[in-house]
């Protein structure tokens, strides 16, 4: 058994917002018995540490037991303060409550709360708790012994069951679709093969997929329309993805109770509709859409679960930094980032997942190796390259690697990169990502840059390096790495001397 100490509590107390904190005390004054005020102390020891730990509660007797309960009372509490802004939630203490009448033989009561409920469970199509709904009704039939239905009622009564299982089952099998195309996103990335695409494609050509027609309900079609919008990720097709985006926001827009229900799905789309034009080469409308994204997402805070705010403005904070970049503006996105990290302060924001995390270290990367500080890139892409975690985004972790490469070269580390040139090739072969773009720079940072001794073969070598990357660019593959940062501008600003930003600023104006 571990000795390590959890810090399960220790997590979910710092999770609670002041609100949250609170109604907690009240509830412990009204539902605790008995040793309120050695909770409500633990509580607050445990709040004020900044990292847990468990030596400085030792004179708290009983301590495990102690701890198992106190998470008790807060997962208790909090359940009670969040259950009205969940419709779930809603429908669950209602069916609870139904039991509660059912139990207690007030059948009538129960058949007037079931009513209720059921109309709540149609509006927002929680086809689950309305099945729930209509196999208490048909308990409570049971229980009257028939007397006060027909046999057609009963009847409709099953035939109702059986639909919202069909519904369920139906939004099940769209989803299963959408989350194995996000699956391969987040884990692999795109594609830089049209083999491995194929796959993707066969699925596509499931009958569920051909049409949104067979999609029974708005959750089923949402997972309709989001299975698209992954699939044409993966092709590079940005204007179908953004077709099916504007399909979802459409839909969710003539039922906003699905909004109410789950506003993640809107902010998810509004988020897309980011990327689109970012995509697009719109950074400067992308900038505006990001900061009425962020705003939204502020003024609604108190609507919104902490997951879903620190979701949305750490997406919304890291694409800020990425459309810096693209513009040539790096250090307008340095400055942009010290505005964030006191936000995220002021928040108490901390990345949701590994990937998150990573786009942000490497929205950063990129904005100090646009400034020319190399050596704070490398700090930044090296938090990548570090982490133990090997299953996630390879391709994240694979280009971290290539640019902290670059940025060796910059800062004319020769030796180092003998080594390093070896390791990136040992790490991307093993992980089947020696593309051409990657087999290009390997070949020439570790062999042909280590000639470059004058200024006329710098100049040759960085040109004919140009040439093999324009040769990449008909290929929608093989050119992702040349769409994510702006390497030819980078070659252009080692063959014409000049500064990279300006170039970078240059295409921008050009576009």
């Amino acid at each position: 058994m571990s000795k390590i100490a959890s810090t399960a509590l220790f997590e979910l107390i710092h999770s609670l917002g002041q609100a949250e904190k609170r109604y907690f005390k009240v509830f412990l004054q009204n539902q605790v018995k008995g040793d309120v005020d050695s909770y409500s102390h633990l509580f607050d020891e445990i709040d004020k540490q900044k990292i847990y730990d468990e030596s400085k509660l030792k004179t708290y007797p009983h301590l495990a037991v102690m701890k198992v309960r106190l998470e008790e009372n807060i997962l208790h509490a909090l359940r009670d303060y969040h259950a009205e802004k969940s419709v779930a939630a809603k429908l669950k203490s209602d069916i609870r409550s139904i039991e509660i009448c059912y139990n207690k033989n007030l059948f009538e009561h129960a058949k007037r709360l079931v009513a209720k409920a059921k109309k709540t469970a149609s509006h927002y199509e929680e086809y689950i708790s309305l099945f729930e709904l209509l196999r208490l009704e048909l308990k409570i039939i049971n229980a009257q012994s028939f007397i006060q239905v027909t046999r057609e009622e009963l009847q409709n009564i099953y035939r109702q069951a059986e639909e919202c299982l069909g519904k369920s089952i139906n939004a099940n099998q769209y989803c299963m679709f959408c989350d194995t195309i996000y699956l391969q996103i987040r884990k692999h990335g795109f594609f830089r093969k049209k083999e491995e695409l194929k796959k993707f494609g066969r699925m596509m050509q499931h009958p569920l997929l051909r049409s949104g027609d067979k999609a029974r309900s708005i959750d089923a079609k949402y997972f309709y329309y989001s299975s698209h919008i992954g699939f044409a990720q993966l092709q590079g097709d940005y204007h179908k993805a953004l077709k099916n985006n504007n399909d979802i926001l459409k839909l969710l827009e003539g039922n906003p109770q699905h909004i109410q229900k789950d506003p993640r799905k809107y902010l998810s789309m509004r988020q897309n509709s980011t990327v689109w034009l970012y995509h697009f080469k719109k950074y400067e409308q992308a900038l505006e859409s990001l900061q009425k994204l962020k705003l939204f997402t502020i003024e609604q805070r108190t609507n919104l679960s902490e997951y879903l705010f620190t979701r949305t403005l750490y997406y919304a904070n890291t694409a800020t930094l990425y459309s810096y970049c693209r513009l040539g503006e790096y250090e307008q996105s340095i400055a942009a980032s010290k505005a964030i990290f006191h936000e995220y302060e002021k928040y108490k924001l901390q990345p949701l997942n590994i990937e998150t995390e990573w786009m942000f270290y490497d929205a950063m990367g990129t904005a100090y190796f646009g400034a020319g500080k190399y050596s704070e890139s490398i700090r930044w892409f090296n938090k990548i390259i570090q982490d133990k975690e090997g299953n996630l985004r390879s391709d994240m972790q694979c280009m971290a690697r290539i640019f902290s490469l670059i940025a060796h070269y910059e800062l004319g580390n020769k030796e180092l990169l003998r080594y390093m040139v070896k390791w990136t090739y040992r790490f991307l072969a093993k992980r089947q990502r020696l593309y051409k773009f990657e087999t290009i720079i390997l070949e020439f940072i570790g062999k042909k840059s280590q000639h470059i001794d004058t200024r006329k073969k710098m100049v040759a070598a960085f040109s004919e390096l140009k040439k093999e990357f324009q040769k990449l660019l008909p290929d929608i593959h093989e050119r992702r790495p040349l769409d994510d940062f702006e390497y030819i501008e980078w070659l252009d600003s080692k063959i014409q001397n000049r500064p990279f930003a300006e170039l970078v600023r240059e295409k921008n104006n050009l576009n």
